[in-house]
């Protein structure tokens, strides 16, 4: 299966390698049992290809809260704060234990799949709830004060 992924992100192509990886945390291989579990382990398409986690959640989850809160902005959606910690904590254990499991760095060596601070992806909600200027612009810019 080959995903296209839109701006902002560096790996917009990318293939899938394995449906609900475990990546690790007590699981032995990356379609093994008891570890942390992901919804895909893709690999970016290019002629050095790189792990990618994705993560989905269902398209009617929050993006952002109804009220404003400080300097007018949303409070992030409580799936999509989950998600993303979810997704770096997934991304963590599968760089340090599922590439060094025995039984992940062979197949993985001869897919050309390298792990290095592997990318991960969370593809969660819809865009239609994007219906003011302050959900658009503040609890989605990509660009962050200089601090």
């Amino acid at each position: 299966m080959l995903w296209i992924f839109g701006d902002g992100l560096d790996d917009r192509f990318v293939t899938s390698v394995q449906d609900q990886p475990y990546h690790g945390g007590g699981g032995k291989r990356v379609s093994g049992k008891d570890g942390q579990r992901g919804d895909f382990l893709a690999a970016s398409e290019a002629d050095h290809h790189f792990t990618v986690l994705v993560e989905i959640k269902r398209p009617d989850s929050l993006l952002g809260e109804v009220e404003l809160c400080r300097s007018k902005v949303h409070r992030l959606g409580e799936e999509r704060i989950g998600g993303v910690a979810q997704l770096q904590s997934n991304c963590r254990i599968w760089e340090i234990e599922g590439t060094r499991a025995d039984g992940n760095r062979e197949p993985m060596r001869q897919m050309a799949c390298h792990t290095v601070q592997p990318k991960g992806v969370l593809v969660i909600g819809c865009t239609s709830q994007l219906d003011d200027t302050a959900k658009r612009n503040k609890c989605f810019s990509s660009r962050l004060p200089n601090v």
